[in-house]
Formats: C-alpha cells, structure tokens, sequence
C-alpha cells in the first residue's frame, strides 16, 4: 500500500509536505480520453490492497461504475503546494483487473459520503470563532465559506467571501489542505466516536468537477491524511476563442497607436522616445559588461553580499535622518503571501467600503473569482460608493487569452471584463494603452 512506502521516507520533510523527492518524482499524465471527470455524483465503494504497494478502488461516477488505482508512483507534484495534503492520481484500470486483484487482495473499510459530511461539519465546528460577529473563512478546494456565530450565537454558514455580511470582521482564513495534523486529528477522533479502530480508513468524499478528490484516506500508523484525484492536476491553461481574442487585440492596437497619436501626441511621441532610448542603452551597458568590464563572468564564482557583522539598523536609521530629515511616519505593513490572503483581505476591503473604492491592477482577468469580485464591484456601486478601476489593457487582454482549466463546467466567461464591469453598474473603468509596448504594472 502506499502508505507503507510514506512510512519508510518519514524522516523526509519533503515526502512529509506531500511532495516526494525529485529523484522520486514520477510524471503522470493520462490522455485526455482517459480522465474521468463527472459533475453530478461519485461515490466510492471498495478499496482493495493488493499486499503491496496498490490500492484497486470500484466507485460509481454519475451513474456509472468504474475502477482504478493508486500507488506511491502516482503521487502528485504540487511543486507550488509544499504544505499541502498529499494527492494521489488514481488512473482509471478495467473491471477484469480488478476482480483478479479482489479475489487475492485484502478489502479495507471505505465510508460513504454521508460520513465525509460529517467530516466536514466537524471541520466548520473546529474553525468556528468561540466569539460572537466574528468571521472564519474556510477554503476547501477553491470554494469560500464564511463561518460565524450571529449575537444569538447561532451558527452561521454562508458560501462565497463577497456575502459576507460588511459588519462581520474577519478574524483569519484556513485552507483545509494546509491542515495537515489538525485535519488528522479531527478525522481520528470522528473515527472513534464511530467505534472505528482500522489502522487505514478510507473516505467517499463525493467530491465531484474538475480536479475533484473523491477519496481521503486516514492513516493512523504514520499519522497522515491523503486525497486521491481521478486526473492529473496541473497549473497549465487551455484555449480560449480565437476569434473573439483577435477582435480585442485589434482594437486595442487601434485604441494604443491612431487614436492615441491623435489624442496624447505628445505621450506618444515621449514613450517611443523612451523606448528607442531604453533599448539602445540596456543593449549597449549589456555588451560593454559583457565584454569589457566582466569578459568572463559566466565562469566567477558570485561571492557573497556581506561577509561581515548583520547590518546596525539603529546606524542606518541615523544616517537616513541626516541625509533626508527625521520626520518620522508611522504605520503597520501587512504581508498578504500568495492568493489565500490577499483576495479575502482585498474583498474584505471591498465590502467595508462606505464613500469610494479605487482600485489600479495590471491584470483583470474574468475567470469564475475575477467574475465574482466583478460582481461585488458593480454592487457596491450601486449602493452609492464611487467604484473606479483602472486596468492595464495590454496585460488584462493576454490573460484573457487563456482560460484556466480549473473553472466549473457551467462557468461563461464574459466576452470582455471591462464591459461586464460597466454593464449595468455604475463602476467607471480604464483601460490603459500600450504604445510601443509600454505597460502598467502597478498593483
């Protein structure tokens, strides 16, 4: 069984983040004709272990019934998701197989959904907030729930960061596929209140759309939790309509070149300026270095910044008072690390809004999130706060040239998110245009 192999590699801190070594790393990539996605139900039903390292599974997906397996080989490589739960792949194996592997194999207890619901339930219990009118938000794969209790102490459970009641704070955020040991530990103790002593437990979790997991397991030996996954995850994207795209590009390079020349001739004319002068110089420094000052630099070992004593902030805080005066500011920096903290936070500020929201981005994109906080945007600006964004048009045109392969199946993008921002709202947006390739990164 695989956890036998996650049980020899238990001194390895990157097996334990869920992802195996590189020299461990096997690539698995089904053909596209052999991924089973479903989108209405899936259930497991039997877990087979075949005394090994395989694990042969039946499960019913929208009706049908199908198998697979899994094994150590299959193990995901979330290379961007170190701390993450570890994934399995389980491609797809006939019926054949698996009855050869049953009538020899050793059956393990598999739990319905209904169990992994209650799973869940006790996951939302743990999470939420001993106090009143204070917000949770709990991610489970993509999907937002705000969790709190109103001043009745009612429990409150609510889909989507953007329905969060304005008057509700939120307290913090927690992904259930970062909870590692907590998750462990609530699953076990579920297991027990159920009477359940089984080394290995194995959940239906009815997880169902792209990238589902309808398997976790509970492995009590080496204390771990895993999902399995009927496809390969990737971070990769698929294409969108060509036709549509190649009608955006080219009014943007209308709005960016014959209209901007007559609008901003000045603006057009400094940028190319700018741009022929930029290019000139950087590719003149880039040879002069290469050949003068540093001929064979690709050969030196870089040595290291500083080799002495750690900076004395303190000395360093005097002289910048000398050089530019010691009126002092004041204020707090929050670090919002990756997607997880940022959106919630910048939601969260979207809603607390009461005059204005301004709000300057180089990409927009018009996934299903982009879509929602779009959505939350054009609200707001009918609840007489003044909504202005300003996007780049050049970046926020190429990220819409790709769809992400993870959007729910009955998701419609909208054909341009600067129309769908101003259709029917009061939010004023602008597009910013890029002659002679000049863009606007700011976030």
């Amino acid at each position: 069984m695989w956890v036998f192999l996650l049980s020899a590699c238990a001194s390895n801190n990157d097996q334990l983040s869920g992802v195996p070594p590189e020299d461990q790393q096997v690539a698995v990539e089904a053909p596209i004709e052999e991924i089973l996605r479903f989108y209405d139900s899936v259930e497991l039903h039997e877990v087979i272990w075949d005394g090994d390292v395989t694990l042969y599974l039946r499960f019913t997906g929208d009706g049908q019934t199908h198998y697979a397996y899994g094994s150590p080989a299959t193990q995901q490589t979330l290379t961007i998701h170190t701390d993450w739960i570890p994934i399995y792949q389980l491609p797809p194996t006939d019926e054949k197989t698996f009855l050869e592997q049953k009538a020899k194999g050793t059956p393990m207890l598999v739990l319905d959904n209904a169990h992994w619901q209650n799973v869940i339930d006790e996951i939302v219990d743990w999470a939420m907030p001993i106090e009143q009118e204070i917000a949770v938000l709990i991610n489970v794969r993509d999907r937002e729930y705000i969790a709190y209790r109103d001043a009745d102490n009612n429990p409150v459970l609510i889909r989507g960061m953007e329905n969060k009641p304005a008057e509700i704070p939120l307290m913090t955020n927690i992904r259930i596929e970062e909870m590692g040991d907590s998750l462990f530990d609530i699953i076990s103790r579920y297991a027990l209140e159920q009477g359940i002593t089984n080394e290995y437990l194995f959940f239906s979790t009815g997880e169902v759309g792209p990238y589902a997991r309808p398997v976790a397991m509970l492995d009590r030996v080496n204390t771990l939790v895993n999902y399995g996954s009927l496809e390969p995850f990737t971070f990769g994207s698929m294409p969108n309509n060509y036709l549509g795209d190649t009608s955006k590009t080219g009014a943007h390079l209308v709005r960016s070149y014959p209209l901007e020349i007559i609008n901003r001739p000045v603006t057009f004319i400094s940028r190319l300026f700018f741009f022929l002068y930029d290019t000139v110089v950087d590719f003149t420094r880039g040879m002069a270095i290469q050949t003068f000052a540093y001929p064979d630099i690709e050969g030196l070992e870089i040595p290291p910044l500083n080799e002495g004593e750690v900076m004395d902030l303190v000395a360093w805080e005097e002289q910048l008072d000398k050089s530019f005066g010691d009126n002092d500011l004041h204020g707090t920096i929050d670090m919002l690390v990756d997607g997880d903290l940022f959106f919630p936070s910048i939601v969260d500020a979207m809603l607390d809004a009461e005059r204005s929201i301004k709000m300057r981005t180089y990409i927009f994109d018009r996934d299903d999130y982009a879509v929602r906080m779009a959505q939350l945007l054009k609200r707001r600006s009918k609840e007489n706060v003044h909504v202005q964004i300003t996007v780049d048009g050049l970046g926020t045109l190429m990220a819409q040239r790709k769809a992400a392969g993870t959007m729910p199946a009955e998701f419609e993008a909208p054909y341009g998110i600067t129309i769908f921002l101003e259709e029917g709202s009061e939010v004023e947006v602008r597009s910013l245009t890029n002659p002679w390739f000049t863009g606007d990164h700011s976030k």
